[in-house]
C-alpha cells in the first residue's frame, strides 16, 4: 500500500466539494498575510524592467520636460535684472527688445516641455497596458494551474475583482504616478543643482521644510496603507456579493429572498464605504500638512531674500527666482501628494494579485516517477468506439482501484475512510447512500481534483500520481446533473472535449446521443448560440448535448454524477437508453439518487458516513435486509416514480 502523509487542509467542508469543488459562496477562506508595502512596489517595478526599451524613451522625454521646466524662472529673474531693473535718473528704463525676445525664449521653452510632456504620457500608457496585459495573462495562467481546494476558499467574484479593479487601479497608477515620480526626482535633483549654483543661502531656506514634507508623507503612508488595503478586499467581498446574487437570481425570487439579499447588499456596501472613508481621511491629512509646508517655505524665502538684498548679497531677480523655485521645488512633492490615494490604491490591488501569482501551483502535471510507464498513454484512443472490434470490453482496459484511500477536505476530518473497492474493465459500478456519505469525493479524487491522504488510486496498475494529468483526465468522460456549457454554437460545445472533431463526427454523436432531433429543430441548427447557462434549452436537452459530448470524446472510463437526476421520467427514460449506448463496453461509474436506475450495474457499493457498508448486486443486497435495502424501500414506499431499469444492451419503447 502506497502511503502518503496527510496534507494541510484549509478548505471548506465536504459539501464544497460536491459537483467536482464548486466553491460555497459564503464561505471565505483563510486571512491572507499582508506584503510589505515595499516590497509589493519592487515587484511592480520589476515588471516595468521587460519593458525597457518604451521606458528608455519615456525617461529620456521626462528628462527633458524637466530641464524645460527648470529654465523658466532662471530666464524670468535674469528679465528682471537685466531688461526691467535698470534705473536711469529716477526712471525705470525697459530694454525691450531684449524683453521680447527673452519672453520668446520662454514660449519657445514652455512650448517644447508642453510637447515633450504629451509624448512622454502618451509612450507611459502604451508602456502601462503592456505590464498589465501580461499581469492579467500571468494571473489567468496562474488560476488555470491551481488547483480547486483554491477556488474552495476564494468567492469568484473576488477572483474576478483582481482581474477588474485591482489591475485598472495598478494601470492608473502606472500610466500617470510612475512618471509623476521619476519627474518629481529629475526635477528636485535639477532645481537643487541650479539653484546652489545661484545662491547656496537662498537654496538652504528652500530646502528647510524638505525634512518636515517627507516626515509626514511617510507617516501617513504607513498609517493608511492598511486602509486601502482593507478597502480592497472590501470591494471584492462586494463585488462576490453582486456576482452572487445575480447568478442565483432565479432562487432569490422563488424563495422570496430579496430582502434579504438587499440587506447583505447594504452590509457589504456599508463595509466598503467605512473602508474607502477611512482610507481617504487618513490619507487626505497630507495635503493640507504639504501646503502648510510649502507656503513656510515660500515665507522662508522672501524673508531671507529681503535680507540678502538689503545687505546687497542678492538682487530682486535672483530672489524672484528662489520664490519661483521655491513653488517648483514644494510643487512635484505636493503633485505626488495628490496621486498618493492612487498609488495606495494600486500597491493594495497589486498586494491581492501577487497573493494569487505566488499561489503554489496545484497538482502537478507531470508524473510522480517518469520512469513508471502509463498505461494510457499507449493506448489508441484516437480510433471511434464504434469501430472497434465489436465485443464486451470494447476498450479492454480501464481497471480501477483504490487501495485504502483516506481523504478529507479539512485537516482532521476525513470523508472517506479506509476506502477500498475495484472496477474491472468494462463493467459498471454504481455508489448509493446519503448525501455526505462520499459517493462525490470518488469522483473528485478519481479525476485527481485532490490528491488522497493515505493510500493510493489506480488504473490499470499504476498510481494516478504516475500519469500525466492530461492523459488521466482525456481517457475520463464525466456527466454531472448539472453540466456547463458555453456562450458559443451548440456545434462548439459538443466538440468542446475535442476542438478538432469535424462536423460529421460531430452529428454522428449527436445522432448517437439522441440529440440530433431537437437540434434539427433550433433556428440555426448546429450553428444556434446557446444564451449563458444554456437557459434556451430545457434540461433534458442540456443533458443530452452532454452525452453527445462525451461520446465525441470516446473515453474508456466513464463517470455519471446523479445524471438524470431532477428531470422527468419521461425524459429520464429516453435519457437512460442513451446513456446505455454511451456505457457499452466501457468502465462505467454511476453515483445515482433513484436505485431503480442502477438495478442492472455490475456492482453496487453501498456508502455511509465515508465508509463501503455493503457492496453486492441489487439481488444479493436486497437479500442482505440491510442499508441498501433500508434505502431501497424507503425511496419507493415515498412514491419514487423511477422508470425501470433497462438491460444493458437492449432499448425500450
Amino acid at each position: 500500500m502506497s502511503e502518503r502523509p496527510r496534507a494541510r487542509m484549509g478548505s471548506p467542508s465536504r459539501a464544497v466539494a460536491a459537483r467536482f469543488g464548486r466553491a460555497h459562496r459564503g464561505f471565505r477562506g483563510p486571512a491572507e498575510k499582508p506584503q510589505e508595502g515595499g516590497k509589493t512596489a519592487r515587484r511592480v517595478l520589476g515588471r516595468l524592467k521587460n519593458h525597457k526599451r518604451g521606458l528608455l524613451y519615456v525617461f529620456g522625454l521626462t528628462a527633458l520636460t524637466t530641464a524645460l521646466a527648470v529654465l523658466p524662472p532662471w530666464l524670468i529673474g535674469l528679465a528682471l535684472d537685466r531688461f526691467i531693473n535698470r534705473v536711469v535718473g529716477g526712471q525705470v528704463e525697459v530694454d525691450f527688445a531684449g524683453l521680447t525676445l527673452l519672453l520668446v525664449l520662454i514660449a519657445c521653452v514652455c512650448a517644447a516641455g508642453a510637447a515633450a510632456s504629451w509624448g512622454q504620457n502618451r509612450l507611459m500608457a502604451s508602456v502601462a497596458q503592456n505590464v498589465v496585459r501580461d499581469l492579467r495573462s500571468d494571473l489567468f495562467v496562474r488560476l488555470q494551474s491551481l488547483d480547486l481546494r483554491y477556488y474552495d476558499s476564494h468567492p469568484r467574484g473576488d477572483l474576478m475583482s483582481r482581474f477588474t479593479n485591482d489591475i485598472d487601479t495598478l494601470n492608473n497608477c502606472l500610466s500617470q504616478s510612475v512618471i509623476q515620480l521619476f519627474g518629481t526626482l529629475l526635477t528636485l535633483g535639477g532645481t537643487l543643482c541650479v539653484m546652489l549654483t545661484l545662491n547656496p543661502v537662498l537654496t538652504t531656506a528652500v530646502v528647510a521644510i524638505v525634512p518636515f514634507s517627507l516626515g509626514a508623507a511617510t507617516l501617513v503612508a504607513r498609517h493608511a496603507r492598511g486602509y486601502f488595503r482593507g478597502q480592497q478586499d472590501a470591494l471584492g467581498a462586494l463585488n462576490s456579493t453582486i456576482e452572487e446574487s445575480i447568478t442565483g437570481l432565479r432562487a432569490v425570487k422563488v424563495f422570496r429572498r430579496e430582502d434579504e439579499m438587499i440587506a447583505r447588499f447594504a452590509r457589504a456596501n456599508e463595509r466598503l464605504r467605512v473602508m474607502g472613508t477611512r482610507a481617504q481621511i487618513s490619507s487626505g491629512v497630507l495635503i493640507p500638512i504639504l501646503i502648510l509646508c510649502g507656503n513656510l517655505s515660500y515665507i522662508l524665502v522672501a524673508l531671507t531674500g529681503g535680507w540678502l538684498v538689503l545687505g546687497g548679497r542678492a538682487t530682486i531677480g535672483m530672489v524672484q527666482t528662489f520664490l519661483l523655485y521655491s513653488r517648483s521645488f514644494t510643487r512635484p512633492i505636493n503633485e505626488m501628494a495628490n496621486q498618493f490615494n492612487t498609488i495606495q490604491t494600486a500597491l493594495a490591488g497589486a498586494e491581492r494579485v501577487f497573493r494569487t501569482l505566488d499561489e503554489p501551483p496545484g497538482i502537478g502535471e507531470e508524473p510522480r516517477e517518469k520512469t513508471v510507464a502509463n498505461p494510457l498513454r499507449s493506448r489508441d484512443l484516437s480510433v471511434p468506439c464504434n469501430e472497434r472490434e465489436p465485443g464486451f470490453e470494447k476498450f479492454g482496459f480501464g481497471k480501477i482501484e483504490f487501495r485504502n484511500v483516506t481523504f478529507g477536505y479539512e485537516e482532521g476530518a476525513p470523508v472517506l475512510k479506509d476506502v477500498s473497492f475495484t472496477a474491472e474493465a468494462g463493467r459498471s459500478l454504481a455508489l448509493v447512500g446519503h448525501t455526505g456519505a462520499g459517493k462525490t469525493t470518488i469522483v473528485n479524487l478519481l479525476g485527481r481534483f485532490y490528491d488522497v491522504w493515505e493510500g493510493s488510486i489506480a488504473i490499470d496498475g499504476t498510481d494516478l500520481r504516475d500519469m500525466r494529468l492530461a492523459d488521466l483526465r482525456r481517457s475520463l468522460g464525466v456527466m454531472l446533473q448539472d453540466s456547463f456549457f458555453f456562450s458559443e454554437s451548440v456545434m462548439e460545445n459538443i466538440a468542446y472535449g475535442r476542438p478538432n472533431a469535424s462536423e460529421d463526427e460531430i452529428v454522428r454523436a449527436a445522432l448517437a446521443s439522441g440529440a440530433h432531433d431537437f437540434i434539427s429543430l433550433l433556428p440555426q441548427g448546429y450553428r444556434t448560440p446557446l444564451s449563458e447557462g444554456a437557459v434556451n434549452l430545457s434540461r433534458g436537452q442540456q443533458q443530452l448535448l452532454a452525452i453527445s459530448r462525451v461520446l465525441l470524446t470516446d473515453p474508456p472510463i466513464l463517470v455519471l454524477d446523479e445524471a438524470t437526476s431532477n428531470i422527468d421520467t419521461r425524459t429520464e427514460a429516453r435519457l437512460q437508453r442513451s446513456i446505455l449506448k454511451l456505457m457499452a463496453g466501457r468502465t462505467s461509474l454511476v453515483i445515482a439518487h433513484r436505485l431503480g436506475t442502477i438495478r442492472n450495474a455490475d456492482a453496487i457499493l453501498v456508502m455511509k458516513n465515508g465508509e463501503i457498508v455493503e457492496r453486492g448486486t441489487h439481488e444479493t443486497l436486497l437479500r442482505q435486509h440491510g442499508e441498501y435495502q433500508n434505502l431501497y424501500t424507503s425511496q419507493f414506499s415515498g412514491g419514487d416514480a423511477s422508470p425501470p431499469p433497462l438491460e444493458r444492451g437492449k432499448t425500450s419503447e
